[in-house]
């Protein structure tokens, strides 16, 4: 399995000389559709877990490739059943290690907010701690129901900070893709572009930023915009909202 995935990765890597990263991770699937056979079940508990078991084979990869593509880095995820931190495997220094936040509320930024049994913001700082190269995989939508409110725009504002914070390097922030538009699609692509230049800017900034994009793209009616949006925030302010919430 090993070889295969090498040379498999090296024949890609020689066929895209201008890569700078090649993905070598799990399927988007529960822990459910992971391997457990006897030998895998045997290393990750000789390992200490499912972290160290992905990235002990993550590691491999990076370790072969490392002489021949010295400015390739190997992309993994911390996700679902891999989102904690490593017992006793550290990624190699040219693994870039993407954590995921699929879990998480989204109505309180990460540094507040552990309602869905995971404490986002420890996980993230322990990440952090052992991993040369880390990214952020976000999220800022309801996939469910795209079209109705998802109060989440002061977790957006913290979580870009912490992510600053953590020595994020690169930060990914998945929104509404099935449909051309969605629940102010445009109002955050416009708000996570800003913070992606300026994650410190004050909330004052950021709340101007509001207002003046609802002014440009709503015109003379964008006070009542601007004031459902904020009577939405309010009215969620002791709600939990996850990424697959009903109305």
């Amino acid at each position: 399995m090993d070889e295969k995935a090498i040379t498999s990765g090296k024949v890609s890597l020689a066929a895209n000389p201008g890569a700078k990263y090649v993905s070598v991770s799990q399927n988007d699937g529960s822990v459910r559709d992971a391997c457990y056979c006897d030998n895998c079940t045997a290393l990750r508990e000789q390992l200490g877990g499912w972290s160290d078991h992905y990235l002990n084979f993550v590691n491999k990869i990076a370790n072969e490739i490392k002489d021949e593509y010295p400015d390739v880095m190997v992309h993994t995820f911390a996700y679902k059943f891999t989102k904690d931190a490593p017992k006793t495997v550290v990624p190699a220094d040219n693994v870039m290690v993407q954590f995921c936040t699929i879990e998480a509320c989204f109505r309180h930024s990460l540094t507040e907010c552990s309602a869905h049994g995971a404490d986002f913001e420890k996980l993230l700082s322990e990440w952090s701690a052992i991993c040369n190269y880390i990214s952020v995989w976000d999220y800022t939508t309801d996939f469910y129901y795209s079209s109705v409110s998802f109060p989440n725009f002061d977790a957006i504002y913290d979580n870009m900070r912490l992510f600053a914070d953590s020595n994020v390097k690169k930060v990914y922030e998945q929104g509404n893709w099935q449909t051309t538009s969605g629940e102010f699609s445009e109002l955050r692509g416009y708000l996570i572009s800003r913070l992606l230049w300026d994650p410190y800017m004050s909330r004052d900034e950021y709340e101007r930023h509001i207002s003046e994009f609802l002014a440009c793209y709503y015109g003379k009616g964008w006070r009542y915009v601007r004031e459902y949006i904020d009577r939405c925030c309010d009215l969620a302010e002791k709600i939990h909202l996850g990424i697959y919430i009903r109305p």
